[in-house]
């Protein structure tokens, strides 16, 4: 993971924190890393999830970033209900974040 992910990561927890106050849903931002048993490098996955009262869930994304830097979608991730969470960056699930809650806010102010 390079040094500039490591902030897009605090960024990312930043906005968790911030989502409860400013639309009223609960998340959860969960980082976990580990090893591949088969190469022996490490791994961080980063897994966002926005869920009304209901526990309805309205948003989820997913991205394993490697040790050497290289974020995707992770490829053992398999959701049985077969959602296609599409690939993306770290960069790209915090802007995803961000924009949800811009979305969500509107849809506030607007009812």
């Amino acid at each position: 993971m390079t040094p500039n992910q490591r902030e897009v990561l605090v960024g990312i927890q930043a906005l968790a924190l911030a989502v409860p106050k400013q639309t009223g849903l609960r998340i959860r931002h969960e980082v976990r890393a580990d090893i591949h048993h088969s190469t022996g490098q490490a791994y961080t996955v980063s897994e966002v999830r926005i869920v009304d009262r209901n526990l309805t869930e309205l948003h989820k994304t997913v991205v394993q970033i490697d040790e050497d830097g290289h974020d995707e979608v992770p490829t053992l991730l398999y959701l049985p209900d077969g959602t296609d969470y599409g690939e993306r960056t770290l960069t790209q699930q915090r802007d995803e974040l961000v924009e949800f809650i811009a979305t969500h806010r509107k849809q506030e102010a607007a009812a």
